[in-house]
């Protein structure tokens, strides 16, 4: 396929939904979301998949259409935007589950690109706890009980990574694959895209080796500056990553940085 191929991995609640939309406004790109859990391409692939079939998911996902992939209900809300599209270049999906498989697509496959984001994990465990779609208080869920495992959650299914030992699994991951792929591995750290936010594009899109058009711009300027704060919208104008203060349960944020702390982790709890 002539085509780039690019896959967006970050564990849930980390701004994968922000930083697809961001690739996503350029015309040249053909954006999909999560195929790896919609019904047309579940477990498509797996950490043992060949060249042949990642070459086969891309394919598909140029060619395929649906309600999930394309985010359809999400853009009637008005929670994410519309972009006009010209030449596709450039195929791109975003997962919040199957981060198990990245090490293998980027060991397979030599022209394929990831980007990592990796988010305060204080940040995303409470963004996670406090919605109601993933985190089930109207089942019972004790947020003591499943901050850290999410079992409940997870449900022992190895594509599942919500909690915070998932959370370093992947950040360890991340960071490993960076150093192992620099030029095809991108690891960004959420809290830059939101407080630097036009030098992180400018290395998000280098890296995809895309340029930055107006639409890019006009999107990046609104989804800074207004704000239709649901939990899934991209428009959110705030420039820091600190709600979960004074509402996180105070021994989830205490267990969380003596467990970051003196390790190659620790710099994530910086705000």
């Amino acid at each position: 396929m002539n085509k780039k191929k690019i896959g967006i991995h970050g564990v849930p609640r980390s701004g994968t939904t922000w930083l697809g939309e961001i690739i996503n406004s350029s015309a040249n790109v053909r954006y999909k979301y999560q195929p790896l859990f919609s019904y047309e391409l579940k477990n498509f692939l797996n950490d043992n998949s060949d060249l042949t079939e990642i070459n086969k998911f891309f394919e598909k996902l140029n060619k395929i259409s649906s309600p999930f992939l394309d985010q359809e209900e999400a853009k009637k809300k008005g929670i994410i935007p519309v972009f006009n599209k010209n030449k596709i270049t450039h195929i791109v999906y975003k997962e919040v589950r199957y981060h198990h498989i990245v090490k293998n697509l980027l060991l397979k496959d030599s022209e394929i690109k990831i980007i990592g984001i990796i988010r305060n994990p204080l940040a995303a465990i409470y963004s996670w706890l406090k919605s109601p779609r993933e985190f089930r208080k109207d089942l019972g869920w004790s947020e003591i009980e499943e901050w850290r495992y999410a079992n409940k959650k997870n449900s022992n299914k190895p594509e599942e990574f919500y909690g915070f030992e998932k959370w370093k699994e992947v950040a360890n991951l991340f960071l490993e694959l960076e150093n192992q792929f620099p030029d095809r591995f991108l690891l960004i750290n959420y809290k830059d895209l939101l407080k630097d936010t036009y030098n992180q594009v400018n290395r998000l899109f280098s890296f995809c080796e895309l340029d930055i058009e107006q639409q890019t711009t006009a999107f990046l300027s609104n989804s800074k500056s207004i704000d239709k704060n649901t939990t899934y919208s991209v428009y959110r104008n705030k420039q820091h990553d600190d709600e979960w203060k004074n509402k996180l349960n105070y021994q989830i944020i205490d267990e969380i940085q003596q467990e970051l702390k003196n390790t190659q982790l620790e710099k994530y709890l910086m705000i």
